[in-house]
């Protein structure tokens, strides 16, 4: 399973570390002890305060491969806010290098006595001129009165430890964490992605640059810690408990991580990286990012095995939301093989739609319908020819369902129709306003299923076919529109099909026309339930059926028929055939004989038109000739020879006519 980074990232438990002087793990006077079981009770549903020193010892941390310094670093980064008990020169120290480190969030210094520490040679200087000074926005003191413990080591040398009176934690103390604004800071954290090659500015922002099939990409510690960590618990959960640290695959980790982060650019620029040649992701730290993981990874581990607190381990109560699970499928512009040039030009296209396409009406049957085509001139041309390049990708990938029949090499409507020559029952459907009412959205979804593209890439999608939108509908008259809306439908045909062959019944589908057959008698409640099937799968994709054009038939006496897409279903004697219908046959005689008086114009010899007349006779003719080609063609593709008969008979007392010579 592949992961990315969630846009809003939730730190559920962010991470407190308490630091100080050490004085007994096991002593009830620990100031640190104390403070980290008062921040529990109080915050113990939001914040997991760690006292460093509890489970980050020399001794856990021995390896020739672990670098202190760099496990100090990480612990300054990922710290929500640090507590320091600020008392000896080891304490100045810690103070020094949190507030030292690239990153580093608030820090409490809680101080006995001001003057007493600054007095101090060497803890003072240090403190006041090097630390305080210097962070005096991050670093707020806070002082208490403490109880003092001292120990004679020698007559001339007395050893001081600070304690809370009573082993109590002073009421200003607890009065500040118990109103401390860290504590009512939201947990969510909205992730910036910025195109930059500068380090970012806050935690939460990650800076890339893509140049030459190279991405640069500079990333806080923090936001690495949390991905590594949520990689951790998914994948060694149970891992976790053995001691030896070999059992992490520390290369697989490092992997995991990049991989993360590379989905989560490619979420956001809707590019696909993962084919980009080399990946470099830094942080502010000198050290490598595998370096930096690989000591991530053993923090982890160190907490779980030696911390009093790993009962409220990340693993067994997560300490935030980070990630979420993705399907890893194709990339748009990967799958299509589009180049910069011409996604540059696609892009220009959705932006100026008037400059590469225009709006004509065209009238057929009375009614008028609204046809975008491509504008005569260079622009439209390539419009035109980007069009026709995505359609021959998409033909190379994309598998019709087998009941679908329009815009197909190899598929006829005759096909279509005679998938239903056998039925006794027919259900006849016509979707209202089709390429209409195809929205851009839902036929993004619907790419998304048919390509296996994933979904973190619809921008991507948008980018490539918003080009085929003019007004917000898909237009007839565009190369691209006819293939989209049967993608469209896929799904529809997907489901439609399985569920009536799981009746024994047959359907089919050409552009907005649908048929539904059955060898059996269709009743009344099972047109109701296929009726209910169909409106609530086109409801999905947001299509309604035109109910004036519904027909329900049952053949039940000769020449009972139902018309498909053109084409009749007829019932014979010697049961049903396909027929043109008697219309049809009278169309194309009418159209002949229109064609040969214009011939016969043009023939004549007395013929006076002027040359622009004559070029404009040739024209109709030539017209009128392709359009009856393309009838007669049709006629014998679905009556055979006994069209063509029938044809001929029409017109035999009119004209003698050979339809071979047309």
């Amino acid at each position: 399973m592949e992961y990315t980074l969630l846009e809003n990232i939730k730190i559920t438990r962010p991470i407190l570390f308490l630091c100080g002087p050490y004085y007994n793990k096991n002593n009830k006077s620990d100031r640190r002890l104390i403070l980290q079981e008062k921040i529990y009770e109080i915050h113990k549903n939001k914040f997991l305060p760690l006292v460093i020193d509890d489970f980050l010892t020399e001794k856990n941390i021995k390896d020739d491969t672990i670098d202190i310094q760099l496990m100090e670093e990480i612990c300054a980064a990922v710290s929500a806010q640090t507590y320091i008990f600020l008392d000896t020169m080891s304490s100045a120290a810690e103070l020094g290098i949190f507030a030292n480190s690239a990153f580093f969030n608030k820090i409490k210094v809680y101080i006995p006595k001001k003057s007493d520490i600054y007095n101090k040679s060497n803890v003072g200087y240090f403190v006041r001129d090097v630390v305080l000074m210097k962070h005096s926005d991050k670093i707020e003191c806070l002082e208490y009165r403490p109880a003092v413990e001292r120990n004679a080591i020698a007559t001339d040398y007395i050893l001081e430890y600070y304690k809370f009176v009573n082993n109590q934690l002073p009421k200003n103390i607890e009065d500040d964490i118990r109103n401390d604004e860290i504590f009512n800071e939201s947990d969510e954290h909205f992730i910036e992605y910025l195109d930059s090659n500068m380090m970012p500015d806050n935690a939460y922002q990650i800076c890339y640059q893509i140049r030459n099939n190279k991405i640069d990409v500079n990333i806080s510690i923090k936001i690495l810690f949390y991905i590594t960590i949520s990689v951790i618990s998914i994948e060694y959960k149970n891992d976790i408990k053995e001691k030896n640290f070999s059992v992490f695959d520390i290369n697989k980790i490092i992997e995991q991580v990049k991989s993360i982060i590379i989905n989560s650019l490619s979420e956001k620029t809707n590019k696909d990286l993962n084919t980009i040649d080399e990946i470099n992701i830094n942080t502010v730290s000198k050290h490598k990012i595998e370096k930096i993981i690989q000591h991530i990874v053993k923090f982890a581990h160190i907490y779980y095995l030696y911390s009093q607190f790993h009962s409220v381990y990340l693993m067994e109560k997560p300490i935030g939301k980070i990630l979420r699970k993705i399907e890893v499928g194709n990339h748009p512009y990967t799958l299509l093989q589009l180049s910069d040039s011409q996604l540059d030009l696609l892009q220009d296209i959705n932006n100026n739609k008037d400059k590469y396409y225009e709006k004509i009406v065209i009238e057929k049957n009375k009614k008028k319908r609204k046809i975008i085509k491509y504008i005569n001139n260079n622009d439209g041309d390539n419009a035109k020819k980007i069009h026709e390049y995505i359609l021959k990708k998409i033909y190379s990938y994309y598998r019709f369902n087998g009941n679908s029949y329009a815009y197909q090499k190899g598929k006829s409507i005759k096909e279509c129709v005679n998938k239903h020559i056998e039925g006794k029952s027919f259900i006849k459907y016509d979707i209202k306003n089709f390429f209409e009412s195809i929205k851009e959205e839902n036929l993004y979804k619907c790419l998304v299923y048919i390509f296996g593209i994933d979904k973190r890439f619809i921008g991507a999608l948008k980018r490539i076919f918003n080009s085929c939108f003019y007004e917000n509908t898909l237009p007839l008259g565009l190369t691209l529109s006819p293939v989209l809306s049967d993608m469209y439908l896929k799904k529809f045909d997907d489901t439609i099909s399985r569920q009536l062959e799981e009746k024994g019944i047959t359907y089919s589908r050409y552009a907005d026309d649908i048929m539904i057959s059955s060898k059996e008698i269709i009743d009344e409640k099972l047109y109701h339930e296929i009726n209910k099937m169909v409106t609530d799968e086109l409801v999905k994709v947001n299509l309604i059926l035109n109910v004036k054009k519904s027909v329900f038939v049952t053949f039940n006496s000769k020449c009972n028929f139902i018309r498909y897409v053109g084409v009749n279903i007829v019932q014979g004697i010697n049961g049903n055939y396909l027929s043109v219908g008697k219309k049809y046959i009278y169309s194309i005689a009418k159209e002949y004989l229109k064609y040969m008086d214009k011939v016969n114009v043009l023939n004549s010899e007395l013929s006076s038109e002027s040359d622009e007349e004559l070029e404009e006779l040739k024209k109709n003719v030539f017209y009128r000739r392709m359009t009856i080609i393309g009838k007669v063609s049709f006629l014998k593709q679905i009556e055979g020879d006994k069209g063509c008969k029938r044809l001929k008979k029409r017109l035999e007392k009119y004209v003698d006519i050979d339809l071979e010579k047309i």
